[in-house]
């Protein structure tokens, strides 16, 4: 069995799958999700006709494994499809990964510099204070950059 889509988060508690289409001569198919992580079944999927399913009330920030399987209208099931990890989303009040601490310095004479990460995980944001000691003056410049949500993600390597 394969995967069409490989599973991935959908939020703090979700994560999201789907299999290939299966093909049976004789009818209908099923498709078995299994998260192999939470091994007493509770977030399996059963047995079902849809080729999605979104696993739902699991722990942030927290990697679960997932495998697969389809069976025909003669109950005759395929083997597992290979065993595939995703993460669910960190909650709000953690630190988005890569985000800067507060800090603050000197640039050149009369100038200072105040950075601040701001927003929510989702869409964290830098926030710069700049101020000029000679004339009382500041500012604040504010850089959000939303993060991608990629439906359909993609294996790929990273250089």
């Amino acid at each position: 069995m394969q995967w069409a889509t490989v599973p991935y988060a959908t939020g703090r508690s979700t994560i999201h799958m789907l299999a290939a289409e299966a093909q049976d001569a004789s009818g209908g198919v099923q498709y078995y999700f299994q998260n192999v992580t939470i091994a007493n079944g509770s977030h399996d999927s059963g047995w079902q006709d849809n080729r999605t399913y979104t696993d739902v009330g699991l722990d942030p920030n927290t990697v679960y494994e997932y495998r697969l399987k389809a069976r025909g209208f003669m109950r005759v099931e395929t083997g597992y499809s290979v065993q595939l990890p995703a993460k669910t989303h960190a909650m709000l009040t953690d630190t988005p990964e890569g985000s800067a601490e507060p800090v603050s310095g000197e640039l050149g004479n009369d100038l200072s510099l105040q950075v601040e990460t701001v927003g929510t995980t989702d869409t964290p944001c830098q926030a710069y204070r700049i101020l000029s000691t000679s004339t009382a003056t500041d500012s604040w410049i504010a850089s959000c950059i939303a993060r991608r949500r990629i439906p359909h993600p993609t294996v790929h390597q990273t250089p």
